[in-house]
Protein backbone atom coordinates (compact mmCIF):
# COMPACT_ATOMS: atom_id res chain seq x y z
CA UNK A 1 0.00 0.00 0.00
CA UNK A 2 1.22 3.53 -1.03
CA UNK A 3 2.03 5.89 1.31
CA UNK A 4 -0.85 8.39 0.00
CA UNK A 5 -3.58 5.15 0.06
CA UNK A 6 -2.47 4.81 3.54
CA UNK A 7 -2.72 8.25 4.55
CA UNK A 8 -6.16 9.03 2.79
CA UNK A 9 -7.66 5.45 4.59
CA UNK A 10 -6.43 7.09 7.78
CA UNK A 11 -8.03 10.37 7.28
CA UNK A 12 -11.21 8.74 6.18
CA UNK A 13 -10.88 6.45 9.23
CA UNK A 14 -10.51 9.54 11.90
CA UNK A 15 -13.07 11.68 10.41
CA UNK A 16 -15.58 9.00 10.51
CA UNK A 17 -14.55 8.86 14.18
CA UNK A 18 -15.46 12.51 14.83
CA UNK A 19 -19.11 14.27 15.12
CA UNK A 20 -20.58 16.24 11.67
CA UNK A 21 -19.60 19.29 14.10
CA UNK A 22 -16.14 18.66 14.64
CA UNK A 23 -16.01 17.61 10.99
CA UNK A 24 -17.21 20.78 9.48
CA UNK A 25 -14.91 22.48 11.82
CA UNK A 26 -12.05 20.59 10.57
CA UNK A 27 -12.89 21.33 6.98
CA UNK A 28 -13.33 24.95 7.28
CA UNK A 29 -9.99 25.42 9.22
CA UNK A 30 -8.51 23.24 6.17
CA UNK A 31 -10.25 25.59 3.91
CA UNK A 32 -8.71 28.91 5.69
CA UNK A 33 -5.06 27.28 5.81
CA UNK A 34 -5.44 26.86 1.88
CA UNK A 35 -6.87 29.98 1.33
CA UNK A 36 -3.38 31.55 3.10
CA UNK A 37 -1.46 29.22 1.00
CA UNK A 38 0.47 28.01 4.42
CA UNK A 39 1.88 24.99 2.24
CA UNK A 40 2.71 26.87 -0.70
CA UNK A 41 4.15 30.04 0.84
CA UNK A 42 5.87 28.41 3.98
CA UNK A 43 9.41 27.58 4.81
CA UNK A 44 10.81 24.71 2.48
CA UNK A 45 13.49 22.29 2.92
CA UNK A 46 17.22 24.51 2.49
CA UNK A 47 15.29 27.59 3.66
CA UNK A 48 16.86 29.68 6.48
CA UNK A 49 14.53 30.41 9.54
CA UNK A 50 14.40 34.03 10.32
CA UNK A 51 15.33 35.14 13.21
CA UNK A 52 12.86 34.78 16.25
CA UNK A 53 12.51 34.68 20.40
CA UNK A 54 10.21 32.62 21.68
CA UNK A 55 9.20 31.63 25.53
CA UNK A 56 10.37 28.54 26.86
CA UNK A 57 8.21 26.55 29.78
CA UNK A 58 9.80 28.53 32.44
CA UNK A 59 8.69 32.10 31.13
CA UNK A 60 12.68 32.49 29.25
CA UNK A 61 12.45 34.15 26.51
CA UNK A 62 15.22 32.59 24.34
CA UNK A 63 16.29 34.07 21.00
CA UNK A 64 17.02 32.00 17.81
CA UNK A 65 20.76 33.55 18.01
CA UNK A 66 21.28 32.79 21.44
CA UNK A 67 20.53 29.03 20.82
CA UNK A 68 22.52 28.89 17.68
CA UNK A 69 25.61 30.17 19.68
CA UNK A 70 25.47 27.21 21.75
CA UNK A 71 25.61 24.86 18.96
CA UNK A 72 22.79 23.19 16.77
CA UNK A 73 19.37 24.21 16.50
CA UNK A 74 16.56 21.62 16.63
CA UNK A 75 13.01 23.60 16.84
CA UNK A 76 10.26 21.46 17.88
CA UNK A 77 6.83 23.04 18.33
CA UNK A 78 3.82 21.70 20.42
CA UNK A 79 0.45 23.04 19.86
CA UNK A 80 -1.71 23.87 23.51
CA UNK A 81 -0.82 23.45 26.88
CA UNK A 82 0.77 20.48 27.00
Amino acid sequence: MSLKTTLEALSRHHMAAISEQDRRDFEDELDRLRMMRVAEEGLGLGDFLPDFALQDGTGRVWTSGELLDRGPLVLALFRGDW
